[in-house]
């Protein structure tokens, strides 16, 4: 009896028996990269584009330590469509199927210690886009000039440039299917007193998909 009470009062103190610790559910972390066309000096994160390859990447963490998945069954999922799974698959390349401005949920569903586990990433979709470099710090310029004008690309599904047209536009003289993202841009130095704008403007098309294009004008204001 005395034996009992002891025991009884050892359960009430310290909360019950011994017990077996379940393990905690592993942190997921999940990157992606939009794989589209980018100058090579650009350092910021791609933006994933309509049809754009976007490389989609697991690594899962307990303890502080990096969790083994070679050998757990990974299901990949695409908002709510399956798209395959694999042992170790922490890798899958999925394709933007979506318009700017939406998103696609990318997620991972596998199991762990008896029950599924399962995490994600949200890719936000942007839109193609052309920057006109130009060779002066701003839009006023004063007397004759020559200016060289490039169009840069972000994020096209494209190679390199050549996989791209040119067509540029200067005031109402047009410049169809250029071969060079640059335009030499000569401006008249206007009369005394008297001021002269001056609109360069340029299309930027995809030539396998013409559905990939960006409109983009510059104007400057002749002194």
């Amino acid at each position: 009896m005395k034996a009992l009470s002891l025991l009884l009062l050892a359960f009430f103190l310290y909360g019950g028996f011994a017990h077996a610790e379940t393990p905690k559910t592993p942190q997921l972390i999940f990157t992606w990269e939009a794989l589209n066309f980018f100058p090579s000096d650009y350092q910021g994160k791609a933006l994933a584009t309509p049809h754009t390859p976007v490389r989609v990447g697991l690594m899962a963490t307990q303890n502080n330590k990096v969790v083994d998945l070679s050998a757990i069954p990974l299901r990949w999922y695409m908002d709510d469509t399956f798209l395959g799974e694999g042992l170790g698959l922490v890798n899958k390349t999925v394709t933007i199927k979506k318009s700017p401005g939406d998103s696609h949920y990318v997620r991972v569903t596998f199991p762990w210690n008896g029950a599924q586990t399962q995490g994600g990433v949200r890719i936000p979709i942007g839109n193609f886009l052309t920057v006109i470099e130009t060779p002066v710090a701003n839009t006023a310029v004063y007397g004759e000039q020559n200016l060289s004008l490039n169009a840069i690309p972000y994020f096209f599904n494209i190679s390199s440039l050549s996989d791209l047209v040119f067509s540029w536009q200067v005031n109402d003289t047009k410049y169809y299917d250029q071969k060079t993202n640059t335009l030499s841009l000569h401006i008249s130095a206007p009369n005394p007193g008297e001021t002269r704008t001056v609109q360069a403007s340029t299309i930027v098309q995809n030539k396998k998909n013409p559905l990939e294009f960006t409109k983009e004008s510059i104007k400057f204001t002749a002194q």
